[in-house]
């Protein structure tokens, strides 16, 4: 290791990435948390929207595009591995940003706790609204990442086998995999007669598909930060100073 690569590995900067990783990990999971808590203290379960989308037309659609457009900021800015990881990461950031700023259709009724005007016009794409293709892309290609591209490394697989980082690899996997394996629920939701009546009524089964699919984006973002199964034992203390840059 050159003294050039040992200076960047101490350098606050350097941590302080791996750092906003798990910040904008625990942004995702706190997300739909946020969410739902707001919901339950306003009104309870029927205060609860039928996705997160739909809290857009609440009084926390604000946080839910505050979060995501910081998410999108995140992932626009983000330096993977190579062009193709950059690639994949601003996509993902233009598909975040696409759905937000494209709701989708209210449900009727409209909640008491709304704060936005329903849309006179929802974008569409044949039968399909612009939203929704854009949150399916979002989430598609955040699993793209997480299988794909975060298990690289500059290893062979025989030298990381037994680590931390063939631990992490799991994780990325199996986060991933959830994300499309709740795309794939919801498209049955969505595209198969009669999936819907396998629920009771009111079932808010998107908003829990969503709700999975972030808490797997997240979980797989912290590990990325190494919050979790990181290569060296670092302590709570350790990582508050390293995001507070002291």
């Amino acid at each position: 290791m050159t003294s050039h690569q040992k200076k960047e590995e101490n350098n606050a900067l350097v941590f302080s990435y791996l750092e906003l990783r798990s910040a904008i990990g625990i942004s995702g999971m706190l997300l739909p948390v946020i969410l739902f808590i707001s919901c339950m203290l306003e009104g309870g379960l029927k205060q609860l929207q039928v996705s997160i989308s739909c809290c857009y037309y609440t009084n926390r659609g604000d946080v839910f595009v505050a979060i995501v457009c910081l998410l999108s900021g995140f992932l626009l800015t983000y330096k993977g591995y190579d062009w193709k990881d950059s690639l994949i990461s601003k996509l993902a950031a233009i598909c975040g940003l696409g759905l937000v700023f494209n709701p989708t259709t209210p449900k009727e009724p409209l909640s008491d706790l709304t704060i936005h005007l329903p849309c006179l016009h929802i974008n569409k794409i044949g039968p399909l609204e612009v939203h929704l293709l854009f949150a399916a892309s979002f989430f598609v290609l955040l699993a793209i990442m997480s299988i794909v591209f975060f298990t690289k490394s500059e290893h062979s697989k025989e030298y990381i086998k037994g680590t931390k980082k063939e631990t992490r690899n799991r994780v990325y996997k199996t986060c991933g995999y959830i994300m499309l394996g709740c795309i794939v629920v919801l498209l049955f939701y969505f595209a198969v007669p009669g999936f819907k009546k396998m629920f009771p009524p009111n079932f808010p089964l998107i908003f829990i598909l969503e709700t999975v699919a972030l808490w797997a984006f997240g979980f797989s973002w912290l590990t990325k930060g190494e919050a979790i199964w990181a290569d060296e034992k670092i302590g709570l203390k350790t990582h508050l100073k390293r995001f507070l840059n002291i």
